[in-house]
């Protein structure tokens, strides 16, 4: 809604669907990612000591059965399907692995512990209700406190500016936290974007591919380290400077380091929430009292599947 409010009136206001094409592309990878790593947070749930000591090789295997079973589910196995989409659908594993492989070595470094992968969420914000699902939340207990944070799966970017919260972009995530924080009675600690597109291969012959196979792996671990925004005063901040130097050890320095969240004060979290909590409600009000014209944000048409009938593109 915070994007478009046409676009938002016409999906859930007027249940207009585009039909979904049987094709291995940026959507369905990512469906597929999210789907093995909700299932290996399931399967290990609890057992975050098993789950720091599998192997690559075991990961792998993990993945490849995942994506077996994302395939039963969701397209009855190959019934009616093409043998390319299959194979492709299949080639998804690896993309799968190296993302618990990821995951496996970041918990290495973490104090938290997962709660719930793909936790639904619905509290009350302001004068609204806000439901959703989360990808990951999980919790840390230290000096006494609970804190909580929320994990997101992106294809994309793993940053957040603050200029575009305060516009009404990347509320989501946010509003979650807020809303859980009061569930738990924990503390906020941060909201982290975490990376699963699939990795970039240096070009040229063998013997470059090779010297630069270092570089291209620090830009690999770069790309797709968590960023997001934390809360200054949290414990987690030792565990971020943790990663940064072990990574820095195993792929070399960068600058600004690989996982790199903003930081915000907890005056700072407050009055965001706040923030949050009015534009969010103003906006819900605007919503049902008809006022859904395409007036969408700068980057909303990109995402957007009514651009053949909003007038705007």
């Amino acid at each position: 809604m915070t994007r478009g409010k046409f676009g938002f009136f016409c999906n859930y206001g007027l249940g207009l669907r585009e039909e979904e094409e049987r094709a291995v592309n940026e959507a369905l990878s990512g469906r597929v990612v999210h789907y093995c790593l909700e299932q290996l947070l399931t399967e290990y749930a609890g057992k975050k000591d098993a789950l720091i000591s599998l192997s690559d090789e075991a990961l792998s295997r993990f993945a490849r059965q995942s994506v077996q079973k994302f395939k039963e589910e969701e397209f009855f196995g190959d019934f009616g399907a093409a043998e390319r989409f299959s194979y492709q659908l299949g080639q998804l594993s690896a993309l799968a692995a190296r993302a618990a492989v990821r995951l496996r070595d970041e918990m290495k470094f973490s104090g938290f512990t997962p709660l719930s992968p793909e936790k639904t969420v619905e509290f009350r914000f302001g004068g609204i209700t806000v439901k959703g699902i989360c990808d990951r939340l999980e919790i840390s207990q230290q000096n006494g406190k609970n804190y909580l944070r929320v994990i997101d799966y992106k294809r994309g970017k793993n940053t957040v500016d603050l200029a575009d919260v305060y516009r009404g972009e990347d509320l989501q995530m946010l509003l979650y936290l807020f809303g859980l924080c009061e569930e738990y009675g924990a503390e906020p600690s941060s909201v982290l974007y975490r990376p699963i597109g699939a990795d970039s291969f240096g070009k040229g012959n063998a013997l470059s591919r090779e010297s630069d196979a270092k570089k291209q792996k620090q830009a690999n671990e770069r790309k797709h380290a968590a960023g997001g925004i934390m809360l200054e005063e949290s414990p987690e901040r030792a565990e971020v400077a943790e990663l940064n130097e072990n990574y820095a050890k195993l792929y070399g320095t960068v600058r600004g380091g690989y996982c790199a969240p903003k930081l915000l004060s907890r005056e700072g979290f407050s009055s965001l929430k706040e923030y949050c909590k009015a534009y969010v409600n103003a906006l819900a009000m605007e919503t049902g009292g008809g006022m859904v014209s395409a007036c969408p944000s700068e980057n909303a048409c990109r995402f957007c599947d009514y651009g053949l009938f909003c007038g705007k593109s």
